[in-house]
């Protein structure tokens, strides 16, 4: 059985509440483009990608790293980082250059981030498909149980409503009954805990 990548986490996003331009841009690299077979993944990434090994792309070249610095925004996070850092391990981060300031930063921010997704600790992944045998089924991940409830019910309700609206014959609510349980049929709720 194919396993399909999770195709929207918006609800995610939402719920770790990004922060700080490191922060934001960790997670727009991380997400634009990419898909991810599940939340861990997503977590896993952060948490052995290294800045200076090239795991983000518009941060591979010195002078990209370089342009981070001439960023006020960039400056803050990176003192924050440096700060956390210190308050975290008592110690003081091996700083040798302008470089390895922005790369210490930008690794520390991206293990912050996957604590702040682990601590979620659960997540739901609702499987939308058009119909029964979509090869393509959009794959949504929640942080809440019920936001993710309430979306299959309010998706179900307008794909239901759509037929309605364009059938050519009048619908009983016995045939809006099988339409709403068939669309129902279409999704699946699973869960997965980190």
């Amino acid at each position: 059985m194919t396993r399909n990548t999770i195709t929207d986490i918006t609800r995610i996003t939402q719920a770790l509440d990004i922060t700080g331009a490191i922060e934001t841009y960790i997670w727009e690299e991380l997400t634009d483009g990419n898909y991810w077979h599940s939340v861990d993944d997503i977590a896993r990434q952060l948490e052995t990608a290294s800045c200076a090994n090239g795991s983000w792309n518009s941060m591979i070249y010195t002078s990209d790293v370089l342009d981070r610095l001439s960023d006020p925004l960039w400056c803050h996070d990176i003192d924050e980082a440096f700060w956390d850092f210190g308050d975290a391990t008592g110690e003081s981060p091996d700083i040798t250059s302008l470089e390895s300031a922005v790369t210490f930063a930008v690794d520390w921010i991206a293990r912050e981030l996957a604590g702040k997704l682990r601590h979620l600790c659960t997540f739901w992944i609702v499987t939308a498909s058009v119909d029964t045998l979509d090869p393509s089924p959009d794959v949504i991940a929640f942080a809440d149980v019920s936001e993710a409830e309430d979306w299959v019910s309010d998706e179900v309700e307008r794909r239901v409503q759509y037929q309605v609206d364009h059938s050519p014959y009048s619908v009983s609510e016995a045939d809006r009954g099988a339409m709403t349980e068939a669309e129902f049929a279409l999704f699946t709720i699973t869960e997965e805990a980190l």
